[in-house]
């Protein structure tokens, strides 16, 4: 292996690390976020906004697994995530 490659297998292994600490973040957040819409959306609404963040949640979930048990590959880009 070259220096160079070293390098690109540190960044995406970096990239890789940050897209888990990020996804777990929002993972939390967004759930918390359903306090403020408690107070904000009117009663009628809050059941959809309910379905809408549980949604956004799982999907999040998912997302973690998946980079959580997989390496940066060749498609990566699948998560979002660019290879120059």
């Amino acid at each position: 292996m070259t220096a160079a490659s070293d390098f690109v297998s540190y960044i995406e292994k970096l990239i890789y690390s940050w897209m888990r600490t990020l996804i777990l973040l929002g993972s939390i957040l967004v759930p918390c976020f359903l306090i403020l819409d408690h107070i904000v959306i009117p009663n009628e609404l809050f059941s959809q906004f309910l379905i809408y963040r549980f949604i956004s949640t799982a999907l999040l979930v998912i997302q973690y697994a998946v980079l959580r048990f997989t390496k940066p590959g060749k498609f990566s880009f699948s998560m979002g995530i660019s290879q120059q």
